[in-house]
């Protein structure tokens, strides 16, 4: 029998044994098959430099995935992802449809379905925004004393974000500065409470001074004229009259308790021979000291030498 022959004879048999070999392979391989539906998240990458995205007509996919049985069992969602590159196409709204090329699982395994087969996706611009920073501070200070001041270092942020979100912003505050108890000035380095992840600041943390300061005392005190100066020769003063003759002043404890009388401001008695009376103002030095009183009159009795 030469080579040719070998072929050709028995043709129908030939044939007939090849079919069945494949239905055989075709058996055996199909048998070993099964198919699983997974929800993946989609992860989206490379948005194009000064976007980002402001929303997705979906951010899950069910997928029919086939392949050998032993591996469709032992499969799960962190064996299979979905990603779109961002950079593809162009426009702030786009069309991704969804294909085996936006897939990474183990190369025996074959998608057969998609649902949804294709993902929109909104993108916006990036801007840059100077918000000024409020610290939020909680609790109430020691009694008897208050809240002096509070300063924010510093007091004012550039944060970068999409254009809606900074629609909705008008100040940026901190994390809370508890204050409970104090009774001196409390600083703090706390985070900026940004309520969102689509919002970047270059400011990791921001410094709160909350300066805490005694409750103002309030003392009487009394009033003294302050007389610069001689009268005129042969001349004297027979009696000094303040109206009112006290104060009432406020301040700090400390710098209250320091005082024990108020000055006038200087009253020139130089050559004066008749009687005298004059508003003048008082001369509170301490610049931590306050008075609802700012002027007096003065009244000053003159008389001639020898005279009562």
């Amino acid at each position: 029998m030469n080579f040719k022959e070998i072929f050709t004879n028995n043709i129908a048999l030939k044939s007939l044994a090849l079919l069945a070999s494949l239905l055989l392979w075709f058996f055996v391989t199909m048998k070993g098959l099964s198919e699983t539906i997974l929800e993946l998240p989609v992860e989206y990458k490379k948005a194009p430099k000064g976007y980002e995205i402001k929303s997705t007509s979906t951010n899950f996919v069910q997928v029919k995935i086939k392949g050998h049985e032993s591996l469709i069992k032992s499969l799960s969602p962190k064996d299979v992802s979905i990603f779109l590159d961002l950079s593809e196409k162009s426009g702030e709204e786009r069309i991704y449809y969804i294909d085996k090329n936006n897939f990474k699982m183990p190369f025996s395994l074959t998608v057969t379905k998609i649902v949804p087969p294709y993902v929109i996706v909104e993108l916006e611009k990036i801007v840059q925004k100077m918000f000024t920073v409020k610290p939020v501070i909680t609790g109430t200070p020691r009694s008897g004393y208050h809240i002096e001041s509070i300063t924010a270092f510093p007091e004012s942020v550039s944060l970068e974000g999409g254009e809606r979100v900074f629609q909705e912003i008008s100040s940026l505050e901190t994390e809370p500065v508890d204050i409970s108890g104090a009774d001196s000035t409390v600083e703090e380095y706390v985070f900026l409470n940004l309520r969102t992840n689509s919002i970047h600041s270059r400011n990791e943390k921001i410094k709160v001074r909350v300066n805490i300061s005694e409750d103002n005392k309030v003392k009487i005190l009394q009033i003294r004229p302050f007389l610069k100066g001689v009268v005129k020769d042969g001349y004297h003063i027979t009696s000094v009259t303040v109206k009112p003759s006290e104060v009432s002043i406020e301040g700090p404890p400390k710098e209250v308790d320091s005082v024990k009388f108020i000055m006038t401001e200087a009253i020139i008695l130089d050559n004066l021979e008749t009687p005298f009376e004059k508003e003048v103002l008082l001369n509170i030095e301490n610049k931590s000291l306050t008075s609802k009183t700012e002027k007096v009159t003065v009244k000053i009795n003159i008389n001639v030498n020898g005279d009562s």
